[in-house]
């Protein structure tokens, strides 16, 4: 749940967004034969504070298991869906929960834009990230990847920060954007 909250907080710093859908496989083989992912959505209300939009995400969490048998293709056909919406382009792979054939099955079947990959070796979380070439580089995702560690420390280290407050770069690296966009307006 905190390394989902994270990425809920890295999808609204980037996009503005406070409504965000994040798409995750399935882990428990009962919902399997109903659907292979499960959506949990969640709306970033202002003023939150990292710890209560946790405990937002982990609620939004089990009520989704609880209704993981509603198969998902029937839920976007029914209230209208476009298959072309922003929909299925993240997923959020944990690889202690997730099964790694299941995600494979869902990249063939979406195509998604990014999957974050994670898993926890003996004492630390090591990360992958597989994404679409034709739409980004890796240097791109590099800075993706980094923005969504910089948002993980400073929750570490400050579980009542506001939300709003977090900040998805470094203070080094906001230095450096003032100081190009100062230079850039001297000439």
């Amino acid at each position: 749940v905190l390394l989902s909250t994270v990425f809920k907080i890295l999808l609204n710093k980037l996009t503005g967004q406070r409504d965000i859908i994040v798409a995750s496989s399935i882990y428990n083989n009962i919902y399997r034969k109903y659907n292979k992912y499960i959506a949990f959505r969640d709306i970033l209300s202002p003023g939150l504070t990292f710890k209560e939009f946790l405990m937002e995400v982990k609620q939004t969490v089990v009520e989704g298991y609880q209704r993981g048998y509603f198969p998902i293709r029937n839920i976007i056909n029914t209230v209208n869906i476009a298959e072309d919406a922003s929909l299925f382009r993240i997923f959020l792979l944990l690889e202690a929960l997730h099964d790694k054939d299941v995600s494979h099955d869902i990249a063939r079947e979406f195509e998604p834009d990014i999957i974050f990959s994670v898993r926890k070796n003996s004492r630390e979380l090591e990360g992958r990230v597989i994404f679409n070439s034709e739409l980004f580089d890796t240097d791109t995702i590099r800075i993706l990847f980094d923005s969504y560690l910089v948002i993980l420390n400073q929750v570490m280290e400050n579980t009542s920060a506001r939300v709003d407050d977090i900040e998805y770069i470094t203070k080094k690296e906001k230095t450096v954007i003032s100081n190009n966009t100062f230079f850039a307006r001297l000439s």
